[in-house]
């Protein structure tokens, strides 16, 4: 009888354990990226990953791999963050279904978009896509060169 309790108590707690978990609503990107710093300022490459997708990660082990770092080296390394500021200035969150972006303000004054990506119902940071929309912007202002010199307006 005592085994068959035990047994029991076991199972509830269990199931109580995974009912808790699942009741967990999800950081919405603002929490994310809110974390993020605090890992960062923390120096904690592990707390960082957690909030980063699988291609940065990628991206920054196949950085790692071609300077002869670490991969927390290169995800220490943060580019879009500053160990010496304590507050960051965000504007205009945007939440779609599975995509999400939150303007940042830089040292310099230069507002960047963090694009995020929901995975298995969890925000996270997509900072390969960052290099993608940087690549955009010179294209088109190549573009925009290319116009002006084919106009005669140089």
């Amino acid at each position: 009888m005592l085994q068959l309790f035990l047994k029991l108590s076991l199972v509830i707690f269990a199931l109580s354990l995974f009912a808790c978990k699942s009741a967990q609503k999800p950081l919405a990107p603002r929490e994310v990226l809110k974390a993020y710093t605090v890992a960062f300022k923390k120096k904690d490459a592990a707390g960082m990953r957690e909030f980063l997708t699988e291609a940065s990660i990628k991206t920054a082990k196949e950085e790692a791999a071609a300077s002869g770092k670490t991969t927390d080296e290169i995800i220490l390394a943060e580019s879009l963050l500053d160990q010496t500021r304590t507050e960051y200035k965000i504007r205009n969150e945007i939440i779609e279904e599975v995509s999400a972006s939150i303007e940042l303000q830089d040292s310099f004054g230069t507002w960047i978009t963090v694009p995020f990506v929901k995975v298995d119902g969890e925000w996270k940071i997509a900072k390969e896509k960052i290099a993608e929309m940087f690549d955009q912007k010179i294209d088109e202002s190549n573009r925009k060169l290319d116009e002006i010199i084919n106009q005669g307006r140089y």
